[in-house]
């Protein structure tokens, strides 16, 4: 684990850190086989026990009032470890601050936990903003019903909150976000996902054949609300990416040290250092991009884009090198290099696909190029 810039960090990262080891890490080989095995009985418990869950919620509400830099520090620290809970708590909390930012007070109310965790779903992997929802709100005399499918759904298998972007037949409103309880008639929880990566995070389809809504359970503008929470989620997203990369970075460095070959240890082969100071890189790369972009710190929307993409790439390349330092060992379960490789090309799409994020760096460069 690495240095962090404040004491509530540091707790943070030390009671993370002991739940992992004692609660994940003993179940990383078996999750492997995730949906075809079941959950540990206390995986989300712990986190609820935390406070993880309500940590962002401010403290009038009954949360723990935290930021986003004390968010990132518990996702860098369970990634390090396993990388499965942190998406549950990455599409958890992106959930319920995009539920509170569209609400008022007693929307955090409602979603604090209370003794209870309230365990939110959302679709973590879509496009922020794409309004192009398969899940419609119409009108029905005095009610409104929601027919549809939101697919990739994380977290649905385990949620009690399912926050779901619609879209409303009735043109001037737009898309909402809704929000609805897994259990209400009509709703429809489809069986879990087998994902390529994070396993262990539940996702699934959620079915809705017209679902009875308040207006009061939907919260307009959704679009340009799911826009701005992804920028604001940059940096615990870009957390993740740096736990898988420094995960691997250190099992691949570890391993260089012990295994002996043509004289010498490998690590003093001249290509595995190479590749390990690409690991180095591509780690420290991550790192920048959680610390920056979780800080708050006014940063061009060119800079911010373009740190994030590096984290996700980088993930993906130094997990895909930690493998082929490890030779065939790289392959097999037990070292893990395999499950890392696997769970950042899935954190790759976490708030979507880079291309996009490309497309809005260079814009964004061109026209205060052009002002310039």
């Amino acid at each position: 684990m690495r240095t962090v810039s404040s004491e509530e960090q540091r707790l943070i990262q030390e009671s993370v850190a002991k739940l992992a080891d004692k609660e994940y890490v003993p179940h990383a080989e078996a999750l492997n086989h995730y949906p075809d095995c079941e959950l540990p009985s206390r995986f989300v418990a712990g986190l609820a026990e935390l406070g993880l869950f309500d940590l962002l919620l401010p403290a009038d509400s009954g949360g723990g009032d935290g930021d986003l830099q004390t968010l990132s520090t518990a996702l860098e620290t369970l990634s390090e470890k396993l990388a499965a809970p942190a998406g549950i708590l990455f599409a958890h909390s992106f959930a319920q601050q995009l539920a509170i930012s569209g609400g008022d007070k007693r929307s955090a109310e409602r979603l604090a936990g209370n003794g209870t965790p309230t365990l939110l779903a959302y679709p973590i992997y879509d496009e922020p903003g794409d309004c192009a929802s398969s899940v419609i709100c119409r009108k029905e005399g005095k009610n409104l019903l929601l027919e549809g499918t939101c697919e990739f759904v994380v977290n649905a298998p385990i949620a009690n909150l399912l926050v779901i972007p619609v879209y409303q037949e009735s043109k001037e409103h737009g898309c909402s976000i809704a929000l609805i309880e897994p259990d209400r008639q009509g709703v429809e929880v489809g069986e879990s996902l087998l994902t390529l990566g994070l396993r262990g995070c539940p996702t699934a389809d959620v079915i809705l054949r017209g679902v009875k809504v308040n207006a009061s359970e939907l919260i307009p503008g959704a679009c340009e609300l799911t826009r701005e929470m992804a920028r604001r989620f940059r940096g615990p997203a870009s957390a993740i990416c740096a736990g898988i990369t420094g995960s691997s970075l250190r099992t691949a460095s570890g391993y260089a040290q012990e295994r002996y070959q043509a004289g010498c240890n490998i690590i003093e082969h001249q290509q595995v250092r190479s590749m390990l100071a690409d690991m180095l890189a591509d780690y420290q790369s991550a790192c920048n991009a959680a610390d920056k972009l979780s800080s708050g710190e006014t940063i061009s929307e060119s800079a911010a884009a373009t740190l994030f993409v590096r984290a996700k790439e980088g993930a993906a390349r130094a997990s895909t090198d930690g493998v082929q330092l490890l030779g065939g060992y790289g392959y097999m379960e037990d070292y893990g290099q395999e499950r890392r490789m696997r769970d950042a090309k899935q954190a790759q799409c976490l708030l979507g696909r880079t291309d996009p994020l490309r497309q809005d760096a260079v814009a964004d460069w061109l026209t205060h190029e052009e002002a310039l």
